[in-house]
C-alpha cells in the first residue's frame, strides 16, 4: 500500500513540475489588456481622442521595431529588457495623428499590471515626451 502512495506522490510531483501553476493560469482578454493600457495612458496625462489604438497580436509589430532599433538596449532610461518581464507581456500601440507620434504600452497578460510605457523622444499632444 505504501508503494502505491509513493508512486502516486511521485506522479503528482512530476505533474506539478511539468505544468507549473502559471501555465494553468487564465490570461486576460484582449479587452482587459486594452482597458489597462488605456487607463495607464490617461493616468499619465495623455488625451486619447483621435488616437489609433492597436493591439499588437503576438507582439509582432514590437518585435519588428526592436529589430530596427540597434541602440534600444543602450538607451539610458529604457527599462523593458532590464525588468525581465518579456516572457508574458502584451504590447499595445497608440498612434497619435496631431502631432504624429507613437507610444507603446506593455501589459502583463496574467495580472494586468502595466509594466512599462515607452515614449520615443518627440512631442505628442503638446507635451515633450521622453523615455522614462
Amino acid at each position: 500500500m505504501s508503494r502505491k502512495i509513493i508512486f502516486l506522490a511521485a506522479i503528482l510531483v512530476c505533474f506539478f513540475y511539468l505544468f507549473p501553476s502559471y501555465a494553468l493560469k487564465k490570461q486576460l482578454t484582449k479587452y482587459e489588456i486594452l482597458a489597462a493600457a488605456g487607463t495607464a495612458m490617461v493616468n499619465d496625462g495623455f488625451q486619447l481622442t483621435g488616437v489609433e489604438v492597436m493591439y499588437d497580436k503576438d507582439n509582432q509589430m514590437w518585435r519588428e521595431r526592436v529589430n530596427r532599433m540597434a541602440d534600444l538596449m543602450s538607451a539610458p532610461h529604457f527599462k523593458l529588457f532590464e525588468r525581465g518581464f518579456m516572457k508574458n507581456y502584451q504590447a499595445v500601440l497608440y498612434n497619435f495623428r496631431e502631432p504624429s507620434g507613437e507610444v507603446w504600452v506593455f501589459v502583463d497578460r496574467d495580472s494586468g499590471e502595466v509594466l512599462e510605457i515607452y515614449r520615443p523622444e518627440y512631442s505628442i499632444q503638446g507635451k515633450q515626451i521622453k523615455n522614462n
